[in-house]
């Protein structure tokens, strides 16, 4: 049976969300150091490094571009839920960043899947070029996901004394 969830995500489950998006990211890159191909690799690097150690990449690229994107996910609608209720306009942009973000993220998984699962050395061709569009992808992601860092969601979250909303009392 499928729960969907219709309450709006607590303050507590986004910062925990933001949480499991900065474990699975420092997870993710310790599982598969040294393991993964760098930017800058030929392609014929890049599938020999797919194809020696498909097991680290994919365990990587399921912390890195999965679960943190799914944690993303989280962040972004908690900002954007706490946009509506507050008229927020930064955690409106923050929110629809962090949405992007793991959007890009997922979008990053499959790619890189994609090419773990047909990473040929004697043809590098396609492992290569996706690779190459993963990184791409990053660049844009990393942008959305830096709009969403702690100290803007800080600042949205808990506005400055001198910016709050006055209340006629």
């Amino acid at each position: 049976m499928t729960t969907i969830a219709e309450e709006p995500a607590t303050g507590i489950t986004v910062r925990a969300a933001g949480y499991v998006h900065a474990a699975a990211w420092i997870l993710g890159l310790a599982a598969a150091w040294g393991a993964t191909p760098e930017v800058g690799d030929t392609h014929a690097g890049i599938a020999t490094a797919y194809a020696d150690r498909p097991v680290q990449v994919v365990v990587r690229a399921l912390l890195v571009h999965g679960v943190a994107a799914a944690a993303l996910l989280v962040v972004g609608s908690g900002l954007l839920d706490r946009a509506r209720r507050t008229n927020n306009t930064a955690a409106r942009s923050a929110g629809w960043a962090g949405r992007v973000a793991g959007v890009l993220a997922c979008a990053q998984l499959v790619m890189e899947l994609i090419a773990v699962s047909g990473a040929d050395p004697a043809s590098p061709g396609r492992a290569g070029a996706l690779f190459d569009v993963v990184q791409r992808v990053d660049g844009v992601k990393m942008r959305c996901r830096d709009h969403v860092g702690p100290y803007r969601v800080r600042r949205i979250l808990r506005p400055a004394p001198w910016r709050a909303p006055h209340h006629a009392g």
